[in-house]
Formats: structure tokens, C-alpha cells, sequence
């Protein structure tokens, strides 16, 4: 079964929309709960770290699952179409192509500007200011680049699934001919993001 080619080509401005969702239904998306909300809670005696560790296992695999389907389902729907299609699978195997301390840095940079999102959207008292309060934190982080690796969790299965030159297998060599697999990826963004 494949996607229509009839599709209209993708020409939406990215959003936050995957991280204003959760931050208006008290939801965690993994790399927020990881800075903010449980660790906050173990260094303040609140929680043990078995509750800690169950947090994080809990929140990436839920996270992991709920991308790759999303990113399945944007794939069946046939929305991405010529030139938005070319730009994502180009941009997929410069992700997995990337050094392993410029995707470390990455992700410490863009996991700097999310926390600064979701603290001005829990400070806010309404629902539009939740939305600004976020809006402008993720959006520079995916205006200059940044990794994250929840992003990535949707951004690399949805090239992956529209026939990007990646693949799942983890490769004992890596060069630009030859890009990590997203789960290495995802792994070097999340250190990144604690």
C-alpha cells in the first residue's frame, strides 16, 4: 500500500504544535520531563530515583511509539510531495550524517531553548499565552538548526518511510556516504538534551 502522488506539495511553516499540545494538557514530551519536571522533583527529595528511571524508560518509549506511528500515518496520507519531500529526505541524511559533539551540541542547544518554552508556557495563565510563550523558543531552535531528538523521532521514520537514502541498521563505519541510523541518532540528541 503506498501514499497517493496526487498529493499537494507540504506548505506549512513548521509550528510547535508537538510541544504546545502537551504543555497545555500537562502531557511530557521525554526531553521536558528528563530537565524540568522529574529531575526538579529527585534532586528535591520528592522522588527516588527508581521513579526517576521509570519516568524516563516510560516517557522516551512513549515517545518513540507515538512519533514513529504519527510519522507512518503523515507517510499513508501522501501529504509530503515534490519539492517539500526532496527537502526532508535531504535534510534526514544530513541529521544522520552529522558528527557525533556537533549532534551533541546541538541537542544541549536546542533542549536550552525547549526548557525556556515550556517555563513560559507553564507561567503563562492562559491558553494564548502558553501558545507565545512557546512559539518563539522552538521555533528558533528549528530556524537555527538545532537537534532534538523527540523532533527526530517523527522527522527521520517520515523520510525513512518516503524512501530517504537512510536506513534503520547500524553501520560499523560512518562517513558521509554512509549516515548513522536514526536510533544512534536519537541516542547522541537525547545525551544532548540532558
Amino acid at each position: 500500500m503506498s501514499p497517493s502522488s496526487h498529493s499537494p506539495p507540504c506548505r506549512t511553516p513548521p509550528t510547535p504544535l508537538g510541544f504546545e499540545q502537551p504543555a497545555r494538557s500537562r502531557q511530557e514530551v521525554h526531553s521536558t520531563s528528563i530537565s524540568l519536571i522529574v529531575y526538579a522533583c529527585a534532586t528535591q527529595g520528592k522522588a527516588n530515583l527508581k521513579q526517576l528511571i521509570k519516568n524516563w524508560v516510560w516517557s522516551y518509549l512513549g515517545n518513540v511509539v507515538g512519533s514513529i506511528a504519527f510519522a507512518y500515518l503523515v507517510f499513508m496520507s501522501g501529504v509530503l510531495a515534490a519539492p517539500s519531500l526532496a527537502t526532508v529526505k535531504g535534510m534526514a541524511v544530513a541529521k544522520t550524517g552529522l558528527a557525533f559533539m556537533p549532534a551533541f551540541y546541538r541537542g544541549i542547544l536546542c533542549n536550552w531553548l525547549v526548557c525556556i518554552g515550556i517555563w513560559q508556557a507553564t507561567a503563562a495563565k492562559d491558553i494564548a499565552s502558553k501558545a507565545i510563550g512557546i512559539w518563539f523558543p522552538i521555533s528558533a531552535f528549528v530556524a537555527m538548526g538545532f537537534e532534538h531528538s523527540v523532533a527526530n523521532m517523527f522527522f527521520l521514520p517520515t523520510a525513512l518511510f518516503n524512501g530517504a537514502d537512510v536506513t534503520w541498521k547500524v553501520r560499523p563505519l560512518r562517513h558521509a556516504s554512509n549516515p548513522d541510523p536514526p536510533t544512534r541518532e536519537w541516542i547522541i540528541r537525547r545525551l544532548g538534551d540532558l
